[in-house]
């Protein structure tokens, strides 16, 4: 120690501090060195991961907010061409319709054949209008949305479908289903196409 003072002695102030500092970043260079692995690798911190998982959650908001509905069209639903499309940017309960299924959140619901549905499925009937599997699925999306909607106040339930049709659905099947959906709180649509 006294030969570190002795050494220091003839310094000025400016060269001992900049010998301080050269030591200091000397033993930081020792720390890092620390932190590598035998591999060579860099030991991942816990500040390191949640400046990754920050990055993948900002992306991932991003993308769903850019993109709300994803429609893959398949063979058994494709759907109608139009010229007249609006795009919409909220975020809507899809109900699709092909000529197997009707589906609400891409979960079949109740099955279609040769364009109808089963009159055991029907409140009515044969002749009527309201399908009972199709009306508990949307009461149950309903209920969903509303309790969302109580506890984050930017969500509203307003009773939105998007209706994704096969383009060979017979209007038949597509008043029953639209009539079902109104009797479960969803009054207003709007039909998925493919722009010409």
């Amino acid at each position: 120690m006294t030969e570190t003072k002795d050494s220091l002695a003839g310094l000025t102030p400016e060269e001992i501090e900049e010998l301080e500092f050269q030591k200091k970043a000397k033993d930081a260079r020792k720390e890092k060195m620390k932190l590598r692995r035998p591999g060579g690798g860099v030991a991942l911190t816990p500040t390191s991961l949640l400046d990754i998982m920050t990055i993948l959650l900002v992306f991932m908001l991003k993308n769903y907010a850019t993109n709300p509905m994803n429609i893959n069209p398949s063979g058994d639903l494709r759907l109608v061409k139009s010229t007249d499309v609006s795009e919409s940017h909220k975020h809507l309960v899809p109900l699709a319709i092909t000529s197997k299924h009707i589906l609400v959140d891409d979960k079949p619901v109740v099955q279609v054949k040769d364009g109808k549905v089963s009159a055991t499925a029907k409140r009515e009937g044969g002749d009527g209008y309201f399908i009972t599997p199709l009306f508990d699925a949307l009461q149950a999306t309903a209920e969903h949305q509303k309790k969302l909607a109580e506890y984050n106040s930017s969500v509203k339930f307003e009773g939105e479908l998007m209706i994704v049709a096969d383009k060979d659905v017979p209007f038949r099947l597509l008043s029953e289903v639209l009539y079902t959906a109104g009797q479960a709180e969803f009054g207003k649509f709007e039909f998925a196409v493919i722009r010409l």
